[in-house]
This record gives C-alpha cells, structure tokens and sequence, in this order.
C-alpha cells in the first residue's frame, strides 16, 4: 500500500515539475527573428542569431532559419545553374556549364539543411532545447551555403564576361 501511495506520489511531483517547466519556457515567436535575418543578409542574420541567444530562443529559431535559407539556397541554386544555359541560347554559342561538383554540393547542403532543420526543430519542441553542438552544425551549413552561393555568383560572372567578350569580338 505504501508503495502506491509514493508511486502516486511520485507521479504527481513529475506532473508539476512538468507544468512549472511548461510555463518558464520562452514563448517567444520566431517569426520576427525570421524576417529581420532576411532585411540584409550576412549582418542582420549574425545580429538576430546573437539576439535569440541572448532570450534563450535560439534553439527554436536556428532549425526554422536554416530551413528558410535553404529553400532560398536551393532556388537561388537553380537560378545559378540555369544562368549559363540562358547565356548559350542567347549567344547561339556555347557557353561553359556549372562544374558537376558544385551541383552536388549545392543539393547536398540544401537537402541536408532542410531536413537537420527540421529534425532539430522536432527535437527542440520535444526536449525544449537544442544542444550548443548541434546549432554550431547548423552555422556551418548555413555558413557553406553562403560560400556555395558567393562560389555560384563568381562563376555567373565569369560566364557573363566571357559572353561579353564573344559579344564584342564579333
């Protein structure tokens, strides 16, 4: 009998901590860190990340934050990508293609984004917190992602140069 009572016990002291732990977490949104990372990229992305560390709220906001940037990865990918095949119908000439190995990375780190964003942002909701390790694997991704597409821009332009020097040539 003794025993069931301090099971019941038991189980209603986790039932408290439980709701007490429910209500002290942050119930901030993320939205608004969301939209002022995209106001001007490279700085107000760094500023918001320090902004939700600083309330406790970056472990909800990195997993939807790489999420976003990597769906825009991936169109501004596709965008990259499909420059020089614009520049060849164009020209009527050909025109060199996007190096195989940068396709592959930039499926790798869009597919690979999205889906450790959402993983994360199921576990952040579950255990009300994401570990410091994981959201630096997250930066990474998101700092690759903004090499991959300065790396993808560089390459556009070298293309529309070359096209400007066949276009003056002839």
């Amino acid at each position: 009998m003794t025993d069931e009572i301090k099971n019941a016990e038991y189980q209603q002291a986790i039932a408290q901590l439980d709701v007490k732990t429910a209500q002290e977490l942050p119930k901030t949104s993320t939205v608004g860190y969301l939209l002022w990372s995209l106001a001007i990229p490279p700085i107000t992305t760094f500023w918001v990340m320090y902004s939700a560390w600083k309330k406790g709220v970056l472990y909800k906001l990195m997993p939807n934050m790489i999420i976003v940037y990597s769906i825009l990865f991936g169109l501004w990918s596709m965008l990259m990508f499909s420059a020089s095949g614009a520049f060849s119908s164009y020209l009527n000439q050909q025109v060199a293609s996007a190096p195989g190995f940068d396709k592959i990375m930039a499926i790798i780190l869009t597919v690979g984004g999205i889906s450790s964003g959402i993983y994360f942002r199921v576990k952040g909701k579950k255990e009300g917190t994401v570990s410091l390790i994981w959201i630096s694997l997250m930066t990474v991704i998101l700092l690759l992602q903004v090499y991959a597409g300065v790396h993808q821009l560089s390459f556009v332009s070298a293309v529309v140069t070359k096209a400007q020097d066949i276009n003056i040539g002839m």
